[in-house]
Parts: structure tokens; C-alpha cells; sequence
């Protein structure tokens, strides 16, 4: 019968043993006690900076202040009967009717992009050129570097209802770095 002689150590459980002879390995084995995470100076510099970005928004940079900007830009979710008309006037003949569509999709901002996206294939060159002017402006007004910064302060700071006020605004999170911080 063929052995081999190689030993290989196995930690399991904290229990150290030989595969090939099953018994425990002599001498003793340290217990590591689990690594505290340091801050180092970078994570501190990103602190900082997303800090310096919020400030530059507008916002003071202190959890409820970071929150409510968030609350103002979760909207909620509007009609989709009342987008698919609104979409169906930027076609219309009357210019008045197409731009007061125009303005209320605008106003809608992010909630309206699913109604958007069913319209990009309306036979209306109008309709088209109109769809693709709002989304352009709907992704300007997103703030990305902003909302993103403004999410991994308030995850620093942690203030009571974090966690609602973000899970609330995801859907109308348009950029895909924004939803990844959030």
C-alpha cells in the first residue's frame, strides 16, 4: 500500500488536524483576534471631498440637510396613462399644447423616463426630437457626482432614517454610479 508522507494542516474551526493521520497538530495555535478596520487617510480624503462636493450644491453637509435633499428629488410615481398623453402632445399640431407637455415632463423629471422610453419609437419626428431633448435635460439636472457624494457622506454620518430616505429615492436614481453608492 502506498502512504505518503505529506502532512497538510487544515485549520477548521479553530481546530488545527492532519489530513493524513487525523490527529491534532503539536504545539500551539495562536487564535487570531479579528483585524479592526483603521481609517487610513484615504478613506478620510474621500471623506472629506465628498464633503467639499455636497458643500459646492448648496447643501450644508450634515445628515438631515443631505437627507431632505433626497426627499425632495424622490418623487412619486405618476400616471402612466397621464405620461403616454402627455408624450402623444408633443406631437400635437397646436405649438402651445407641445411645449406646456414639454414643461410638465420636464417638471416630472426622472419618474417620467419609463413613459420617455416607450415614446422613442413614436412615428413623429416632433415626438422624437422632443423625447430626446427632455431626457438630455432630465439626465443634466440627475447631479450624479453630487447625489453620489451626498450618499457616501450620509453613510459616514449615519443619521436616523438613512437608510428609508435612500432605498425611497433609488428608483429615481438615473445614473448607474449613483445607484451603485446608494
Amino acid at each position: 500500500m502506498f502512504r505518503c508522507r505529506l502532512v497538510l494542516p487544515i485549520l477548521l474551526f479553530g481546530l488545527s488536524v492532519s489530513i493524513a493521520t487525523a490527529q491534532p497538530i503539536k504545539g500551539k495555535v495562536k487564535n487570531k483576534e479579528p483585524e479592526k478596520k483603521v481609517q487610513g487617510p484615504a478613506e478620510l480624503d474621500s471623506y472629506f471631498e465628498d464633503l467639499k462636493v455636497v458643500r459646492q450644491g448648496g447643501l450644508k453637509g450634515e445628515g438631515p440637510d443631505i437627507l431632505e435633499y433626497f426627499r425632495k428629488r424622490t418623487l412619486k410615481q405618476p400616471d402612466p396613462k397621464q405620461i403616454a398623453a402627455l408624450v402623444k402632445d408633443l406631437g400635437d399640431e397646436d405649438f402651445p399644447t407641445r411645449e406646456k407637455a414639454f414643461q410638465v415632463l420636464a417638471e416630472m423629471g426622472t419618474s417620467a423616463l419609463a413613459g420617455l422610453k416607450e415614446g422613442e419609437n413614436d412615428p413623429s419626428v416632433e415626438v422624437r426630437k422632443r423625447i430626446a431633448e427632455l431626457k438630455l435635460r432630465i439626465d443634466t439636472k440627475a447631479e450624479p457626482t453630487l447625489q453620489a457624494a451626498a450618499a457616501r457622506v450620509l453613510a459616514k454620518l449615519k443619521p436616523e432614517g438613512t437608510a428609508d430616505g435612500l432605498m425611497s429615492f433609488l428608483p429615481f436614481a438615473s445614473d448607474p454610479m449613483v445607484i451603485d453608492e446608494i
